[in-house]
């Protein structure tokens, strides 16, 4: 048979790690066609590697393991499980394992050395107009508080499903946080990853984290327009524009804007333009390289107390200034006048 464990059990909070899955075959004969798919808690990040673990053949005795990096989010104990788990048996017999658990415990890391000094009050920045190549006009000003004592939350959803072309959403996150990090604005954002996200998971996060920005990375289009989530089973899913629309205009008083970094999303985008300041969207496919490049340049732009719609204008000039193509006629901003 067989066995699947997970090693370390105890993550810390905010750390990168190599969660170690390991697949030993404890039976007495060989095992075949092994399929093994793991599925994090909502408490920890998928950051590299891949959930899904196929090995041809695994002799009595004999071990495969597989690294993946991952990040907890916040302190819990919680449960890794698998909605497919599979193999043959010497037999031939299929077996197929229901209930796979997995125990984790995340931990808050003890923080060690002198209390962080108060921060100074921050300056009032002067108005200035810097020109951009070909005529792009931007507005450095203080970037407006959100309506909320709290630091300012980016919620960033990102959807890979297993029966669609993989795009390097992993990349993007990262690209953003270290944007975030290199900044010199008076508030320091946070952002909020949901990887694999669901409907459910966009409703609840936005209900719990009362974020200023909401990015989504990932696939979109059809008939709709909208964005492709995933199911249950890790398949895409559209999101019904219209059950969007009602979730921001209940829950997104908060929101100041939308980003949906993805193919061909302009329908989904206006319908949240009645309800969000700016909703920012892809009008056509959009590559991976030209959709990073943007969320590098926009959030880089946050970062150093810009607008949004100018920080929006300084990802559309990145675009131009790095491509030959016409990469930097696909971001479309709808808002509100300038």
């Amino acid at each position: 048979m067989i066995e699947v464990t997970l090693r370390p059990a105890e993550l810390l909070v905010g750390e990168d790690a190599d969660l170690v899955v390991q697949l030993a075959n404890t039976g007495p004969g060989t095992c075949m066609h092994i399929i093994f798919r793991l599925t994090l808690p909502d408490e920890i990040m998928l950051l590299r590697g891949q959930d899904k673990i196929r090995v041809n053949c695994l002799e009595p005795g004999e071990t495969e393991t597989h690294t993946l990096c991952v990040r907890a989010l916040s302190a819990a104990r919680c449960r890794a499980t698998s909605p497919n788990f599979s193999y043959r048996d010497h037999y031939g017999e299929t077996h197929r394992v229901t209930d796979f658990c997995a125990e984790l415990v995340t931990t808050v890391p003890e923080r060690r050395g002198p209390a962080a000094e108060a921060q100074p009050p921050a300056r009032k920045v002067d108005l200035v107009t810097d020109e951009l190549p070909h005529g792009v006009q931007v507005t450095k000003e203080s970037q407006p508080s959100p309506s909320t004592d709290k630091e300012p939350v980016v919620l960033f959803f990102a959807a890979n499903p297993i029966d669609a072309e993989p795009l390097r959403t992993g990349k993007e996150f990262m690209v953003i946080v270290k944007a975030l990090e290199n900044g010199q604005g008076a508030a320091k954002v946070k952002i909020r990853p949901w990887l694999a996200a669901r409907a459910k998971d966009i409703s609840r996060e936005l209900l719990q984290a009362k974020p200023w920005i909401v990015h989504f990375a990932g696939h979109g289009g059809g008939p709709s327009e909208s964005f492709i989530a995933e199911n249950e089973d890790g398949y895409a899913y559209v999101i019904p524009p219209g059950g969007l629309v009602k979730l921001f205009e209940t829950a997104g008083e908060n929101v100041e804007c939308v980003i949906i970094n993805a193919c061909s999303t302009v329908g989904l985008a206006q319908a949240l333009s009645q309800h969000v300041d700016y909703v920012i969207a892809m009008s056509q496919p959009i590559n991976d390289w030209a959709a990073i490049e943007f969320s590098r340049a926009f959030y880089q732009a946050l970062a150093a107390n810009y607008s949004i719609r100018s920080a929006f204008n300084l990802g559309v000039a990145e675009l131009e200034m790095l491509s030959d193509g016409a990469a930097y006629e696909i971001p479309q901003l709808l808002g509100l006048p300038a």
